[in-house]
């Protein structure tokens, strides 16, 4: 084999692996990307929730602020069916909001099939069921997976 045959073989297999290593560092960026992405729809929920739980007086002002203007959603849903005191009903709502949007990220940016395994969990528990029916805030797609879930579960309900 001729010297610049061999030369040129290996200059096109070092420009192969060239191009593939630098699709994987694409992939693997893109992969942490998501993961980023993922951690601060997490963080942004957990910030929401978190004067809630630690701040009494955040929940009081809710509460009157609640008491003018009537609780509604799933909140109301929660004094009505549990019999619980309006700043319960709050922190619980707050508490399903941070479940849910957990299970939300990773709809959008993990692993799909996880999360359905989650929304199935959480929702055939009959508090979650009721915060799902109560609360309309899930954006289009991920509150029809969560809205297939239901029927899924209905289903196995009306079988059994």
């Amino acid at each position: 084999m001729n010297i610049k045959v061999l030369s040129d073989w290996v200059d096109a297999i070092a420009t192969v692996a060239v191009v593939i290593g630098l699709a994987l560092l694409i992939l693997e960026i893109q992969v942490n990307t998501e993961a980023i992405e993922r951690q601060a729809a997490v963080e942004r929920a957990s910030a929401l929730t978190e004067p809630f739980y630690e701040s009494a007086e955040m929940r009081m002002a809710l509460e009157k602020i609640r008491t003018t203007d009537a609780h509604g959603g799933a909140t109301a849903a929660f004094i009505k069916h549990y019999d619980m005191t309006p700043e319960e009903a709050i922190v619980w709502n707050r508490h399903c909001v941070q479940l849910w949007a957990m299970v939300r990220s990773d709809f959008n940016f993990g692993n799909r099939e996880l999360a359905k395994g989650f929304a199935k969990a959480l929702a055939a528990s009959p508090d979650q069921r009721l915060f799902i029916e109560n609360w309309h805030a899930f954006d289009s797609e991920f509150g029809q997976m969560v809205r297939d879930v239901l029927v899924e579960l209905d289903s196995v309900t009306e079988s059994n």
